[in-house]
């Protein structure tokens, strides 16, 4: 449990009288962002919403600093020695010691008492671990400078804040959001509306991930999850996260699309032009064509070979200084933005002066080359028949190709690989030595082969489904039939176990692939492919050709292109970050150090590495799920998606639901 030097400050609930209400438990303020609203207050009426406020709490050199923004459609109100003010939707309020806050409507009291500073922790010297932060270099690292203004009323600072919350932007510059929790006790969880019973999850199960929550611009992350712990929801992003600032054209690209909950999160995208990208069919396409915006153009890339689909989920976003490149593994839905597990990547690249536009990387090659087939470089999977040159520009042949020309730590000679994934295509032993051969590419320092390595599939059983967050409503998103499921022996199969990150109960749409051994990382991808011939592509006619049906994309991070540099990163919302290293006070190096870290091979480790890394630059990179993944048991059973349950869920229920239907719906 966290304790109080954790915390800067406390919430505290006050009775009509003004005095304490000791049936409503302290809420704990720490340093950076904190959400509150219904379940956090203990009121379950729809009055109180349940992201109602965002407190933010941020430090200078003199003071602490509270600043108040109200997310939901009901306003507070603030009380002080200042005077009242109330502050409504879409606005922000700085507040103090001992100030009240009133929850409207319903006039819930809640007393801002902030701890004295000498017995509150300070951020200035935890470690800030960061990811992976970039597949090739940044050319530039010019960022603009923001300001940002304040408006007096009845003498409490307030900012106005525009709908696409461009000032909240520009205040985030002077906030370090670095979250320091490891509170983990008896918390609501949330799916699909409903409340499910409070769960206990220990302390001892949730490591402290000291993810900075001023994510760096090129990074991988995690989703937030509704319902967990604030310590398993550090350093985790939203969609609001992401396609924010001054955008000014968005590339959109996924599988299936909610346009009136995307409009609602970011509504941003109701202004400008926005060229979607998708995968929609049948009446989700007419609804999709009914409910977008005149600002939107619908694309839906061409599909040569039957039983394919647009599956590739990426994000451009142009802005005047540059592009943010996004690929992540949730399609733009509600259920998958906030109830299950997901990963996103990011990264900032600055336009180009006349002194560099004749220079490019792999990575923007293999854009604009996936780009360019769907008509408007990365591990992508693009449908056709590829053959020639052509067979090792996609697919699983893609992976050979870059791991071949990879060298990596004797330690990895046939050490195993993982596959995780949220859809299990029609595959057979055969195919499975395929895909094994390919990823088992690449050599050692000395030269010497890696070998072929024992794979694991990592895939709920049907107790993780019926225990999920969102109980057996949850399989709709691992949607896999049971003649597929029974073609894969049972030594292939592994656990979803992902206690070290609290998401032991949120079900994986993410997908993964990955050698390790131990807790090091020879490589991770992070796509949207599943496993399947169709997203994989097959090879044919003697290994000459290489068939795929769907569009796939993903990002292969690797410990040649760990980030060595100390200094600025480029980001297209003004946030520039330091000090990228993987070590605890990356300031204290001297030039000396900094010179023999530089000539140091990069490494990638999972978060429960606990090596010492002296001098070693390193990439932590949050793998959601344990690692070596622990085999099935002799009473797990796979989840099929078309098999009749009867045991009743969390909520009750029994499975199936309408199987004809999301059978028609493909991979997701």
């Amino acid at each position: 449990m966290a304790s109080a030097q954790d915390s800067v400050a406390f919430l505290t609930a006050l009775s009509t009288d003004g005095s304490v209400d000791g049936s409503v438990p302290p809420l704990a303020v720490y340093t950076g962002e904190n959400i509150f609203g219904r379940d956090d207050c203990h009121v379950f009426g729809k009055k109180i919403s349940r992201k109602h406020l965002r407190l933010t709490a941020w430090s200078d050199e003199r003071e602490d600093h509270f600043d108040v923004y109200v997310l939901g459609p009901n306003p507070v109100e603030v009380f002080s020695g200042r005077g009242k003010v109330k502050v409504k939707p879409k606005e922000c309020c700085v507040i103090g010691d001992t100030d009240v806050i009133y929850f409207l409507p319903n006039d819930l009291p809640f007393r801002l008492n902030v701890c004295h500073r000498k017995e509150c922790s300070t951020v200035s010297n935890t470690v800030v671990e960061t990811t992976h932060r970039t597949i090739t270099r940044v050319i530039s690292t010019s960022v603009p400078s923001a300001v940002s203004k304040d408006v007096n009323n009845s003498g409490v600072k307030k900012r106005h804040l525009a709908d696409d919350e461009g000032a909240w932007n520009q205040l985030k510059e002077e906030i370090n959001w670095h979250r320091n929790d490891a509170n983990a006790g008896t918390v609501p969880m949330i799916a699909s509306g409903r409340s499910l019973k409070p769960v206990e999850i220990p302390a001892s199960k949730l490591r402290r991930t000291k993810f900075s929550l001023n994510f760096p611009p090129s990074s991988f992350h995690l989703l937030h999850t509704t319902g967990l712990p604030q310590s398993a929801n550090s350093g985790c992003v939203r969609l609001q996260d992401v396609i924010e600032g001054d955008v000014q054209v968005a590339i959109l690209s996924n599988y299936m699309v909610d346009v009136d909950w995307i409009l609602s999160e970011c509504p941003l995208l109701r202004r400008i032009p926005v060229i979607m990208i998708h995968g929609e069919r049948g009446g989700s396409l007419d609804l999709l064509n009914n409910r977008k915006s005149k600002n939107w153009v619908l694309y839906q890339p061409p599909l040569p070979i039957s039983f394919g689909t647009h599956h590739s989920k990426a994000m451009l976003l142009l802005y005047e200084t540059g592009l943010r490149v996004v690929v992540h593994t949730a399609n733009l839905i509600h259920a998958d933005w906030n109830n299950k597990t997901q990963g996103l990547w990011m990264q900032d690249f600055p336009r180009k002066t006349s002194l560099t536009h004749r220079v490019s990387s792999g990575f923007e090659e293999d854009l604009v080359e996936y780009l360019t087939h769907l008509k408007v470089r990365l591990v992508a999977s693009v449908p056709g028949y590829h053959r020639d040159r052509d067979i090792s520009k996609f697919g699983h042949m893609k992976m050979l190709q870059l791991l071949k020309d990879e060298r990596f730590d004797s330690d990895f000679v046939r050490s195993p690989l993982v596959f995780q994934f949220s859809s299990l295509g029609s595959i057979n032993e055969q195919w499975i030595d395929e895909m094994r051969s390919s990823m088992s590419a690449g050599k050692t320092t000395s030269g010497d082969d890696l070998g072929i390595g024992e794979v694991s599939f990592v895939w709920p059983t049907v107790e993780d489904i019926r225990c999920s967050l969102e109980g057996y409503a949850a399989g709709n998103s691992v949607p896999s039939p049971q003649k597929n499921v029974k073609a894969v022996q049972k030594s292939y199969w592994a656990k979803w176990r992902a206690d070290h990150c609290g998401r032991g109960r949120a079900m994986p749409h993410i997908k993964t692939y990955a050698r390790y051994n131990g807790q090091t990382l020879a490589w991770f991808l992070l796509t949207s492919s599943n496993l399947s011939k169709a997203a994989w592509g097959s090879l044919q006619k003697q290994n000459s050709q290489l068939m795929i049906r769907s569009y796939e994309l993903g990002v292969l991070f690797l410990p040649s292109t760990v980030q060595r540099a100390v200094g600025s990163t480029f980001s297209c919302t003004g946030n520039a970050h330091s000090k990228e290293i993987g070590r605890a006070e990356a300031s204290t190096f001297s030039e000396n150090e900094y010179q023999q870290l530089r000539g140091r091979p990069g490494r990638l480790v999972t978060t429960n590495w606990e090596d010492d890394p002296s001098f070693e630059p390193f990439a932590r990179l949050p793998v959601p799920y344990s690692l070596p993944p622990p085999r099935y048991g002799p009473r797990d059973v796979p989840w099929s998606w078309d098999c009749v349950y009867t045991k009743p869920d969390i909520f009750g229920e029994v499975w199936p639901r309408d199987v004809q239907f999301y059978a028609a719906q493909g991979p997701m």
